[in-house]
């Protein structure tokens, strides 16, 4: 899919509105926990369309969060 296709998408969608939005990252950070990564160190999310994971990451206390989407929208919607 093209950038354009995501750039429409969350243009015209809420993030509710997709069928992979969580309100609640719960597995992701679930699966952070369980790697043993610690706030020192950097997490990059890629594909992180307007993704809550960088707020509870940050509510966590991680200081290092690289976010990463084809789609610029997205990005700008965090």
């Amino acid at each position: 899919m093209t950038r354009e296709h995501w750039d429409t998408t969350y243009e015209t969608k809420a993030h509710e509105e997709t069928g992979w939005f969580e309100s609640e990252p719960t597995v992701s950070l679930e699966l952070i926990e369980e790697c043993g990564v610690s706030p020192s160190e950097r997490v990059v999310d890629v594909g992180c369309g307007e993704s809550f994971l960088v707020d509870r990451l940050l509510d966590r206390g991680f200081q290092s969060v690289v976010l990463a989407d084809i789609s610029q929208v997205a990005l700008d919607g965090i």
